[in-house]
């Protein structure tokens, strides 16, 4: 049995591997991006193919630059994008359609006639809304839109669930077919306070429940890998869990009124609630992130649809600036967005607008707007886009809120944090490693294997290598906010996506 443990974070642009030493340090790490296809306005896919392949490769090439071999892996734990999905055939591996990423917009309208109908109770059952979002609608949008997949259901080969599933069935070589109750509670199929699936949900959006998997804890050892597949070797699955949950795990957020930021290609926060679910009348999604030896941890999730992936936009379609990296030093090199405000509703909006017909808005324009200024207006509008998530988390849960952690590529951008300080008027943690997706993946294997005597021993993990505390003045702040809402109220229900 080796002694190194193994994280894979699979996220929405890329693919990131982390091995841990017993001391929790990180020893090797790899990344790879993968394609974004675009085939309509509104829809986003992934190939769940290009996915597989380069979770094998930033795999081999963590264990590579950590200088062990792979016998010498302990365990491993997987993390994912969360409501993202796909269909495969369970004879020949082969997935039946791309995987429908969750920024995809093209069940919106079937999502609004559910919700007018059945909003309330799907509200109940699940903690979510009835929203393209999440993963229900785009099942039903493959069995219904896609040829010969009802035929291979009637003939029992049809898998279905989220990215987790898919690849843990794909390592295993057909050997685990499972899924956990933070990635089933994304499906808007999972009752929340029972963690399992609902028959009511099933029949609501025609969902066949006998092509899911079985929901299990978050930890525990579930499997292992095929040689055949998985360099050689049969290591133990240890975890499988939201790339959301895993975070807030890693950051030591395991107690209620404790707080998390990922800023990647959106920006997505969860506030720790405890053992009892809190059902918001604001626009939080309830979740239960983990379930651990018979334990629920429940939350309250807040996103953002658009943060990273609005500076690749800027970089790519703009040419604004040719790196993300860039975007520090041009929103410095002026005083402020000079009047810009900058909505990226590129799909729509999320909390507290939920609005799927929003669209991205950029106003305040005069001749002397330069480049810089709509740079620093982005990154302006991703700090505004978590204040107004972390404003309804203070007001829902009633939980007193002493500072934030974040992590994610954008954590290193100090101007952004400095700029998320003000606005929330908190201190904001940036902790050394800033992949703590990944981390919080492979900690979870190794507790496990037993390597920690309580869960909340996670949060000794954690080091912090910045601290930002808020300097704005209360009258800027409010300025500052009450800009972007009159902006934000410009875009919404701007266009329907057929």
């Amino acid at each position: 049995m080796g002694y190194y443990y193994l994280g894979i974070d699979q996220g929405t642009t890329g693919t990131t591997a982390l091995v841990l030493d017993q001391k929790w340090k990180v020893l090797g790490r790899g990344y790879k991006k993968h394609t974004q296809i675009y085939p309509r306005p509104g829809w986003v896919e992934h190939d769940s193919e290009e996915i597989f392949k380069a979770l094998l490769e930033v795999c081999k090439e963590a264990v590579q630059n950590a200088g062990i071999s792979f016998k010498e892996l302990a365990g491993l734990g997987l993390d994912h994008q969360g409501e993202t999905c796909t269909m495969w055939n369970a004879r020949t591996g082969e997935t039946v359609y791309h995987a429908i990423v969750w920024q995809d917009k093209r069940t919106a309208d079937l999502c609004d006639n559910l919700a007018r109908e059945h909003g309330g109770e799907i509200e109940e059952t699940t903690g979510l809304y009835a929203d393209a979002y999440f993963s229900a609608s785009k099942f039903n949008w493959i069995l219904n839109n896609v040829e010969g997949v009802r035929e291979m259901h009637r003939r029992g080969e049809l898998r279905a669930g989220t990215l987790e599933t898919y690849l843990l069935w794909r390592i295993s070589g057909g050997g685990i077919f499972i899924t956990d109750p933070g990635s089933a509670g994304r499906t808007l199929l999972m009752d929340i306070e029972k963690a399992d699936w609902d028959d009511r949900m099933m029949e609501l959006f025609e969902i066949p429940p006998d092509i899911l998997p079985p929901i299990g804890e978050t930890c525990f050892i579930k499997g292992h890998t095929s040689p055949d597949v998985f360099f050689g070797v049969s290591i133990p699955v240890c975890a499988s869990i939201t790339d959301g949950a895993s975070a807030l795990l890693a950051h030591g957020c395991v107690e209620p009124g404790t707080v998390k930021v990922s800023y990647g290609t959106g920006c997505f926060a969860n506030l720790n609630v405890g053992n009892r679910p809190i059902f918001s009348k604001k626009g939080l999604l309830t979740a239960l992130p983990w379930q651990i030896d018979g334990k629920k941890c429940y939350s309250l999730n807040g996103s953002a649809y658009i943060a990273g992936s609005g500076l690749d936009w800027m970089c790519n379609n703009l040419n604004l600036l040719e790196k993300p990296v860039q975007s520090e030093s041009m929103a410095l090199s002026v005083p402020d967005s000079a009047g810009v405000v900058f909505v990226p509703a590129f799909s729509g909006l999320a909390v507290p607008w939920w609005d799927q017909y929003a669209r991205g808005l950029m106003i305040g324009l005069t001749g002397g707007v330069r480049k810089e200024h709509i740079v620093r207006s982005m990154l302006e509008s991703i700090a505004l886009q978590v204040l107004d998530i972390i404003e309804v988390m203070k007001q829902e849960s009633s939980l007193p809120i002493e500072w934030v952690r974040v992590d994610g590529g954008m954590v290193e951008n100090k101007f952004l944090m400095q700029l998320q300080a003000d606005l929330i008027n908190l201190p904001v943690e940036v902790p050394e490693e800033k992949e703590m997706s990944a981390y919080g993946a492979a900690v979870l294997s190794a507790y496990a294997q037993g390597e920690f005597s309580a869960l909340s021993d996670i949060k000794h993990c954690v080091d912090i290598k910045y601290r930002f505390e808020p300097a704005m003045s209360q009258d800027q702040r409010e300025t500052t906010v009450e800009l972007w809402h009159r902006a934000v109220e410009r875009s919404l229900d701007w266009i329907h996506t057929k």
